[in-house]
């Protein structure tokens, strides 16, 4: 008996996770902002402004993933994240723990790195609307004095980001203005939907377990 309510509480949990929560689904374009690369590579502008991110999300579990040059593939999907996807990001937010897709690892098949990347954010003065949303904004600089601005939006009442680095931001993130890496991520459609999101299951190692492991079979 008690084995079986313990059974009966996960599965409730697990149903309650992946399809009762209110979920959206966010499309980003990316582009690369350096003048030297658009003034050499003006043909490449069509291919810059085309949606290149999906992020799925509700209250519990983040899903983000690159969806390249079929970005509409997509639209008539209603389960994500069962299998596994090249690069994705995985965000539990129940854990707080934060997982990317690995296939580069020699005589393994594909896994999780659990890692984290932190970064130190500091309001911004600047505030807008994106897509009707009403957004604040953070900002970050390095070492050299480049500047990353991200804005990001409370009117999901969660926190969700396409990237690891920017899931500590207080609100759904909706552009990113990075200036280190000349890069211009920007929601341009925000769905919602009854989406069910996984996690698969695979093998987990963190970081040092991944280095430890390419340096032995490298």
């Amino acid at each position: 008996m008690k084995y079986f309510f313990s059974f009966s509480i996960s599965f409730l949990l697990l149903a309650y996770n992946c399809f009762s929560q209110k979920s959206f689904s966010i499309i980003y374009s990316f582009k690369n902002i350096d003048t030297f690369y658009n003034q050499w590579n003006q043909f490449k502008k069509k291919y810059d402004d085309a949606p290149k991110y999906r992020m799925l999300f509700n209250d519990s579990l983040i899903y983000s993933f690159y969806i390249g040059d079929i970005p509409y593939a997509f639209e008539k999907k209603t389960v994500f994240g069962k299998s596994l996807h090249h690069s994705a990001f995985y965000y539990n937010k129940n854990q707080d723990k934060i997982y990317k897709v690995d296939f580069h690892l020699p005589r393994k098949k594909c896994v999780f790195t659990d890692y984290r990347i932190i970064r130190t954010w500091a309001k911004y003065h600047e505030n807008k609307q994106i897509l009707g949303y009403d957004c604040e904004s953070v900002f970050m600089s390095s070492n050299k004095n480049d500047t990353t601005i991200v804005f990001f939006t409370k009117q999901f009442n969660t926190n969700a980001a396409p990237f690891n680095g920017y899931f500590d931001i207080p609100g759904v993130v909706l552009e990113i203005i990075d200036n280190r890496y000349k890069n211009h991520t920007k929601a341009i459609r925000v769905i919602e939907k009854e989406y069910k999101i996984f996690m698969p299951k695979s093998e987990i190692l963190t970081e040092e377990e991944r280095n430890q492991y390419l340096k032995k079979h490298h």
